[in-house]
Formats: structure tokens, C-alpha cells, sequence
């Protein structure tokens, strides 16, 4: 098909990118989420905007800003508070505003592709670059072209920096909500660091705020400090301005700013037992019924959300007194007191519509669920409204009104409270059912093998780890490497070596074009799975082949500290020269998770003959070794002859890293990245005690390190290392 002609005007051009970008209209998209979450409660969230760190990124000191919070915490509603103020600030001024809302259940919204098109298309109304604007044109000027861009991350990741990069543009600042809940939230948030606190990123036109659970991860605080201005200074203030800025800067709700959160929860508890006062005599029990519900609420908005939705039930002040009096404390001990009020005569199939629901990897229709459970579709609605305020119907699919919810029927742990136990998912059974009667489904609905829904039926029984189930989809004709997200990848992430050997028997390819992976070896590798890299190998797999960031299979076992593996890969023909090592230290040094181990590094170095000692090589493993702890390795660098005083791109000496200690992306900041990846845990990477730190240090001085070389922060200013020790504390 011959290509359509480039409409001739910027108008024009924008237009067509426009709409071959369009996902949803953004502000229709966060109106229908804050109908959702109903209205917020006057004077809650406000406290974020007087923040010093919110503070210093709306004053374009820094690049990236995040907050972090647990379940129940109001993150959702604070991101639409924040949106509307932010945009309300651009408005006064030529910035402008960008904002993605990621939703729970709802798997369009989740996809990194459908993030990216979002945010693409609303950069493209304030777009003036011609020449910037063409090119990105030439990626969507024909429909095949089109295609191709608009499912790929990697394509529409290109043409965001594109746009970003146009000269001219002010300030941008965008909001993303709920990034945890996007697919691939490691490699898309890793991407937004790396730009944010890249050269370009740093003196380029966006601020971009995450928000969302374990976003801390992203908090590598390098060095900071805050000081209070004087009231000389500053009259009639008490603001604190942020005087050295770190590249990433944010709230952790949960912990460091719990004062503020319980400050709105009463609030919000004070504004929301106002309802209550059509109930005669209920003012003069008010403030007591309020005081039962903060002493309770343990820091979450929806546990007092949850407990005031009972309370409004009532009819007298006695029940509401009994009631507040009676009611657990957190969120589990209420979902379970929930389940309990179920109608007993309606419990048993309740209980197993809770059990389906936690178990799929989607939500699921009334006509699937009533298939599931061998009820009639005529009552199946009715049967949903039985399980309300824990589930709800919308546009004929049933969702958990609360993500915590599913949680709770994920906690694997055995309940004394035989009811809330008969409600638990019970795995293996209901994963085994769920691949066989969703497969007479989808048979019945011609989906099998369909690739516009979340997961396949092979996907969701490999997932389960159901081997027969795997085999009998295969045998009924599923497509082994159908799907959005192969069957295979998906085995060989989950370390499933039996089932993966049943997909390659049936045909699966071990190479892949997909997101992110190439090949099945690099993926098994990533992960550690020795039995898995086995079997690959034992089926042809190339053990040298290159992921998009050009390591190899023991690259990435080198870089997770897989021990056994990286020993074993050498012993199976793994190469690796100077490139390879030189690829080791760039993605080690910047990969947030990247591990070390003591019995690895000396592997390498073991196997490479050319090392540039005197230059970047020895500099740059001179750099990493204070990070881990290493003593002996920055030994052998200066021994053969690694410059003390070189300096990496952020401007750092190893001296500066070992000063700085686990605040730099070492083992402290990757802790808190592995805190729920246990097979992420650590191989021999100490952390950085002062002890070993003081014994870096020392050792570095003695080797005429530089004292006063500085390493430079985002705003420009020059910290050295005896200023980063006074600043942590440090003796």
C-alpha cells in the first residue's frame, strides 16, 4: 500500500499522529476515577503542596518526584487532588501538564503501550517543533507503520523523547497514578529514571511525578539537606526549603509522613460521620464515636471508609455505639466481619464466586462466572449485589471494589474463623478447575486462542502451574506460542521447567520478538533457573544470544549474582571478552537490583585479558566496588593500576561512593527494591556497615585519593566527600 501523503500544515500533521495515537480522553478518564472514589473531604491532601520535597519539584529543582504508600492510604485521591492543583498551576503560567491514571482491573489501562500513546498524544497539543513533529509522524504515517509503533514500548518510548526534545518547549509536568499496577512497571519506571536523571532529562522540559505502592524503591537519596529559612530572612514563614537536592526526592506515606496521613483521616472521619447527624441524638455521641474510629483506623482511609459505610446502616445511636465498639481493627479482620453478614443460605456459592474472582488473572463476565460457579445467568446479577460493598457489576464485568479485597483472599495463611476460611482461594484445586471450565468457555465462546484479551487459557494454566491442564489445552488446539505474552515466557519466568519442557515438546520457539526478552535463554537467565537454562540449551537455544540492551544470558546472571549459573554458562560455551565485561559494569552501575557477588566479579575479570586498567574500565569497577562493600576489589583495582580520582558521569570518585555508602544504588536501595521479590535476596553482597566503609575510605586516602573532588547534584551545586559525611551523621 502506497503511503498516504503528509498533510501539509503542523496542523494537520499533529492531528493525524493525533488520532492514530488516541487511547481515551484523559480528563473523561480521570472525571469517571473520581467518581469512583467519591468526593474528597475538604482540607485532606492539602498538607503535599506545602511540602518541602513537593515543593522543590514544582520549583523545577529536580526531575522526579514520587509518593509511596501501602494499601488504603489515600494515594489515588491525593494524585487527583494533586492533578487538579498542579493544572491549575500550569494554567497562571506557560508550563503545561501531562496525567495517566492506572486502574485496577481494568487491563487496558495497564498496558505500558496504552501509558505511553496517553501521554504522547496530550504532549502533541502544545507541540510546535516541525521538524520534530515530522518525524515522529514518520512512525504512524501508514497504517502498517501505524501498527507496528503503536505496540511497541520501545517505539513509543523513541517518539516521547522525541517530543520531549523539541526546542522551545516550558516546563512540563506530569502526574502518573497507580504506576505499580501497569504491566512491566520495572521497565517502564527504570526508563523513567534513567531519562529524568540522564543530562537531557535533567536540563529537559519534564518533571514527571510516580505514585503508587513500593514507589520508594525509586528513592536513592544521594545527599540532601533541609534547613528552616530565618524569620529575618523571611517574615511570617515556615516554610523549609530544600538547599541541596537529591535526583530523587519523595513522600513515603506509610512511615515518614504518618502524622500528616492521621491528621486527614480525621478529617475525613470527622466529615464523614456528618451524614450521620439525621440520627436523633447522634451529635452528642459524635466525638465519641469519631475518637473509636482514629484509635482503629491504623493509618488507612478505606478501613474507616469501610467501617462508616456499616455504621450508616444503622438507625440508632445504641447500634452505632455497639457497632463502632465491636468492629476489628485492619483491613482483613473487616473483610472477614463482611463475609460473615453474607445471607448463610447465599454463602456457599458466594464463596465460591470469591474464590473464581481471586483466582482469575482478569475480571471476569456475569455469563463466565455463572459458567464457572453452575449457576444460571438470570440470577447472577442478584447474586453479585449479595456480596456487596465487596464486589461490584460494571458494564457486565464483576471487580473487587477494593484491590486489598483480593488480597485478602490471596493470604495463603489459615484462618481460625471457619467462615472467612471457607471464603479463602484454595490454589491448586481452583487453578486446575479454573484452565478446564474456562476452557469449555472459551471453546464455547470461540476465544481460545483469541489475542485481544488479558490471558489466554494456556497462559492462566501455565500460571497455575496445572501440567495436565497444559497438556490438554495443547492437545484441544491451543496455539503454544499464542497470546500477547507466550505461554513459554511465561514458564521460564516462573522457573515451571516441567512445563516448559511439555511447551518446547509441543513446538514452542524459544526465540521470541516480544516486549521485552528475545529469547527464553535470556529470561531463564535473568531469573537464575540453572534446570531451566538446561533444558534450553538441550533444545538448541543459542547460549550467546544478545537481549536489547546487548547482554548475554551471563551478562545477566553475572549482574543477579547467580553464582552456580554464571560457573555454569562458562562451562557451556558462554563468551565473554572486554565488550561484554564493559556491558557488565554500564548495566550493573545503572540497573536499580543489580546485586554483586564476591565469587562472581573475580570470574569475570578471570576470563578478560584487555581490561583498560589505567582508564574507564578500571575507573568505572573502582566506582562499583565501594558500592557493595568490596573491599578486596578495590584493592585489586588499585593494584593494577585503576585511577583513584576517576570520575564517573555523575561526577562521583570512589571515594565519594564509599562515603555515601548504601545511599547510593547499593545494597540498601536495592533491599528495599527485592522487600517482596524474594528470589531477588541477596548472594554475598554485604551492606554497607561503617565499619566497611571506614575501611574503604581510609584505604582510598591512603592512596592519595582527592578529598576535595566534588561530586555534583542536579541544581548545580559541588558536594565533597567531608561534606557528604557531615551531612549523614557520619564521624
Amino acid at each position: 500500500m502506497a503511503p498516504e501523503p503528509i498533510p501539509s500544515t503542523l496542523e494537520d500533521v499533529i492531528k493525524k499522529c493525533q488520532d492514530a495515537l488516541f487511547v481515551s480522553h484523559p480528563d473523561i478518564d480521570r472525571a469517571n476515577i473520581a467518581d469512583t472514589k467519591g468526593t474528597r473531604a475538604p482540607g485532606t491532601c492539602e498538607w503535599v503542596l506545602v511540602n518541602a520535597e513537593c515543593q522543590a519539584w514544582l520549583d523545577k529543582k529536580f526531575s522526579l518526584f514520587w509518593i509511596s504508600g501501602g494499601p488504603g492510604t489515600g494515594k489515588t485521591v491525593m494524585s487527583l487532588f494533586h492533578s487538579g492543583q498542579v493544572e491549575k498551576r500550569c494554567r497562571d503560567t506557560d508550563d503545561h501538564f501531562l496525567f495517566y491514571f492506572c486502574r485496577f482491573q481494568y487491563e487496558s489501562y495497564n498496558k505500558p503501550e496504552k501509558l505511553l500513546r496517553s501521554l504522547t498524544y496530550q504532549l502533541l497539543h502544545f507541540s510546535t517543533d516541525m521538524i520534530k513533529i515530522h518525524e515522529v509522524s514518520t512512525y504512524l504515517d501508514t497504517p502498517e507503520k501505524a501498527k507496528i509503533a503503536l505496540s511497541s514500548p520501545e517505539c513509543l518510548w523513541k517518539i516521547l523523547k522525541i517530543l520531549l526534545s523539541q526546542s522551545g518547549l516550558s516546563t512540563i509536568y506530569g502526574i502518573i497514578d497507580r504506576i505499580d499496577e501497569c504491566d512491566s512497571s520495572d521497565v517502564l519506571v527504570s526508563k523513567f529514571r534513567d531519562y529524568c536523571t540522564s543530562p537531557t532529562g535533567r536540563n529537559g522540559p519534564l518533571k514527571l511525578a510516580l505514585i503508587g505502592r513500593d514507589v520508594d524503591i525509586l528513592g536513592k537519596p544521594v545527599q540532601s539537606r533541609s534547613r528552616e529559612l530565618s524569620p529575618a530572612a523571611t517574615p511570617n514563614t515556615n516554610s523549609v526549603e530544600v538547599d541541596t537536592v537529591d535526583e530523587f526526592q519523595g513522600i513515603k506515606l506509610d512511615s515518614d509522613h504518618q502524622e500528616h496521613i492521621n491528621d486527614d483521616i480525621a478529617t475525613f472521619t470527622r466529615w464523614s460521620l456528618e451524614p450521620l447527624q439525621r440520627i436523633q441524638g447522634f451529635g452528642a455521641i459524635h466525638s465519641q464515636i469519631q475518637k473509636a474510629l482514629l484509635q482503629r483506623a491504623g493509618g488507612t482511609f478505606l478501613w474507616v471508609s469501610l467501617v462508616i459505610l456499616e455504621l450508616s446502616k444503622k438507625r440508632t445511636c445504641l447500634q452505632i455505639s455497639e457497632t463502632a465498639q465491636s468492629i476489628p481493627v485492619d483491613l482483613y479482620p473487616i473483610f472477614g466481619r463482611m463475609l460473615h453478614q453474607i445471607d448463610p443460605k447465599y454463602r456457599h456459592v458466594s464463596a465460591n464466586i470469591f474464590k473464581w474472582l481471586a483466582t482469575a488473572m482478569r475480571p471476569l463476565t456475569l455469563h463466565e462466572l455463572a459458567s464457572a460457579v453452575g449457576s444460571g445467568i438470570e440470577g447472577m446479577a442478584d447474586r453479585i449485589a449479595i456480596c456487596q460493598p465487596l464486589l461490584t457489576l460494571d458494564d457486565d464485568r464483576v471487580l473487587f471494589v477494593h484491590q486489598s479485597t483480593r488480597e485478602y483472599l490471596h493470604r495463603g495463611q489459615p484462618d481460625a474463623d471457619h467462615v472467612a476460611e471457607l471464603f479463602q482461594r484454595d490454589q491448586l484445586s481452583a487453578e486446575l478447575r479454573s484452565a478446564y471450565e474456562l476452557f469449555n468457555y472459551a471453546r464455547w465462546k470461540k476465544w481460545v486462542n483469541a489475542d485481544d484479551i488479558i490471558a489466554i487459557p494456556l497462559e492462566y494454566a501455565v500460571r497455575g502451574g496445572c501440567e495436565d491442564a497444559v497438556r490438554f489445552l495443547l492437545d484441544h488446539g491451543a496455539d503454544v506460542d499464542g497470546g500477547k505474552i507466550s505461554a513459554s515466557w511465561v514458564a521460564a519466568k516462573r522457573g515451571a521447567g516441567s512445563i516448559l519442557q511439555i511447551l518446547l515438546e509441543y513446538g514452542a520457539k524459544i526465540t521470541k520478538n516480544r516486549l521485552f526478552d528475545r529469547s527464553l535463554l535470556i529470561t531463564a537467565a535473568r531469573e537464575g533457573f540453572i534446570n531451566l537454562v538446561q533444558i534450553l540449551l538441550d533444545h538448541g537455544a543459542d547460549v550467546n544470544i544478545r537481549n536489547d540492551e546487548n547482554e548475554t544470558a551471563l551478562i545477566l546472571a553475572a549482574r543477579f549474582a547467580h553464582e552456580d549459573l554464571v560457573m555454569f554458562l562458562l562451562e557451556h560455551g558462554s563468551h565473554f571478552d572486554v565488550a561484554d565485561f564493559r556491558v557488565w559494569l554500564r548495566q550493573t552501575a545503572r540497573i536499580l537490583g543489580s546485586r554483586w557477588s564476591t565469587k562472581v566479579v573475580p570470574t569475570l575479570l578471570n576470563c578478560v585479558a584487555d581490561i583498560c586498567w589505567g582508564g574507564e574500565d578500571g575507573g568505572r569497577l573502582l566506582n562499583l566496588a565501594p558500592r557493595f562493600a568490596d573491599c578486596e576489589m578495590v584493592a585489586v583495582c588499585l593494584t593494577m593500576g585503576a585511577d583513584v580520582n576517576w570520575k564517573h558521569s555523575n561526577s562521583r570518585t570512589a571515594l565519594v561512593e564509599a562515603v555515601l555508602g548504601c545511599n547510593t544504588l547499593g545494597p540498601k536501595a536495592s533491599e528495599i527494591y527485592v522487600k517482596n521479590r524474594p528470589r531477588y535476596a541477596y548472594k554475598k553482597s554485604p551492606g554497607m556497615t561503617v565499619e566497611r566503609r571506614s575501611a574503604i575510605v581510609t584505604f582510598l586516602l591512603d592512596h592519595v585519593a582527592d578529598i576535595n573532588l566534588c561530586a555534583e547534584t542536579y541544581d548545580g551545586l559541588l558536594l565533597p566527600p567531608l561534606v557528604a559525611t557531615a551531612i549523614q551523621g557520619n564521624t
